[in-house]
């Protein structure tokens, strides 16, 4: 297939089913969709991954849903980019949100020094109440994934991610509803 081709035609192309014409485009935007995502990650590694794993995506979508998804976009460039840029915010956030978690609970085992084991086995005795299903949702969710990116994970609709997430919030509030008294008795070793 002729590398000249027009992108938006390629993208038609591969909308009916003609996974090479992917390709040929991957060819084609592969070094500014990276350079766009490494100017955001700051991350080489990361960049060729977002990049890479976006065009997996791709190929892995059947033509019905392509079609349903993506048969009316004009701009394929600006589409593309908007991905890169999408998915590179998702891995920053997540990249934000692990430091920080990191950071609180060094703060909170610095506190609580004597205490680790107990809090640690409280955790896990609370997360132990969701089924498995329900415990990668809330894994997914504390990493930093929207809802629209879980569902499209788990093969899930979205609302059922809401519901799904509303009801594990629920459940682990009333787990935790306590978790300042209880921290106080670890604290203290009274628990």
């Amino acid at each position: 297939m002729n590398e000249q081709i027009g992108k938006a035609s390629l993208w038609s192309n591969y909308v009916e089913g003609d996974d090479q014409a992917l390709s040929v485009l991957y060819i084609q935007v592969f070094e500014p969709l990276l350079l766009k995502a490494f100017y955001l990650t700051k991350d080489q590694e990361e960049a060729k991954d977002i990049v890479a794993d976006l065009f997996s995506y791709f190929m892995e979508l059947s033509i019905d849903k392509r079609a349903k998804k993506w048969k009316d976009i004009r701009d394929v460039e600006a589409f593309l980019y908007g991905c890169v840029r999408k998915k590179s915010l998702a891995f920053l956030r997540k990249k934000y949100v692990r430091a920080k978690l990191i950071h609180h609970v060094h703060i909170m085992y610095d506190r609580v020094d004597e205490s680790k084991e107990s809090i640690t086995q409280f955790v896990d005795d609370s997360m132990k109440s969701l089924n498995q299903n329900d415990k990668q949702l809330f894994r997914l969710h504390f990493e930093g994934y929207s809802n629209h990116e879980i569902a499209e994970l788990m093969n899930l609709s979205e609302k059922t991610v809401r519901n799904k997430l509303s009801l594990t919030r629920l459940k682990l509030s009333q787990i935790w509803k306590n978790w300042p008294v209880i921290l106080i008795l670890i604290c203290n070793g009274m628990a």
